[in-house]
């Protein structure tokens, strides 16, 4: 072979390389961008998974409220519609229990902070 073939045969191989290296670097920076995304997607589900979490709570701890304070109602109304015993001087006008707030089914609802 001559040189100029052989410098051409290099040259020709160099061109193939670049070709190639620049292939192989828009494919890394096309992983890569999917990559972020890919991310970025699994960390606003994950976020979002997390809010849904807290909102059950929410409804959670509204719905044992709502079901304490309707069985204390019905008792209310059973104390107060049910005649008091023959051996009774005086009934309470309400079960000693109904006066105990401090059980946390009756603290106020949470408070939202307006993003929903």
């Amino acid at each position: 072979m001559t040189t100029e073939k052989c410098l051409s045969a290099n040259k020709a191989l160099i061109d193939e390389y670049s070709e190639f290296h620049d292939l192989l670097t828009d494919t890394l920076s096309a992983f890569e961008d999917l990559y972020y995304e890919m991310e970025t997607a699994l960390e606003d589900i994950s976020d979002s998974l997390e809010d849904a979490r807290h909102r059950l709570d929410d409804i959670d701890t509204a719905f044992r409220r709502i079901q304490c304070r309707n069985r204390l109602r019905e008792r209310k109304r059973m104390h107060i519609y049910s005649p008091p015993e023959p051996s009774e001087s005086f009934a309470p006008l309400y079960p000693p229990e109904i006066y105990d707030m401090d059980d946390e089914l009756f603290l106020p609802f949470p408070e939202t902070d307006g993003t929903e």
